[in-house]
């Protein structure tokens, strides 16, 4: 934005969805898909007139969904679900109230 002022926004997404053969018992063939996203908005800035305030500001969101699910040798269909969400805020403000 300006020299004592910096916001920045990062983005990141998973998306994947894989075939599972693993040896159990009986042989079992699974498919597992997992999306996640993560977004994260961030604001440094430098309060007064000097260099000795600086202010952090964070704020992010997590989602994470984790699914598996298949047949075991057309006998039973079985699933699993894991789905979070999450939002977490921070405030930092650095001071210095000394002299180096």
């Amino acid at each position: 934005m300006n020299p004592r002022n910096n916001l920045s926004l990062d983005i990141s997404k998973i998306t994947s969805r894989r075939g599972l053969l693993y040896f159990g018992f009986p042989l079992q063939r699974d498919r597992l898909d997992r999306d996640a996203l993560n977004i994260g908005l961030s604001w440094q800035s430098m309060l007064g007139q000097g260099e000795d305030s600086e202010l952090k500001t964070t704020l992010s969101f997590n989602q994470d969904y984790f699914n598996t699910y298949g047949p075991t040798r057309n006998i039973f269909y079985r699933t699993g679900t894991l789905n979070s969400r999450a939002l977490n805020g921070r405030l930092e403000h650095n001071w210095q109230t000394a002299g180096v």
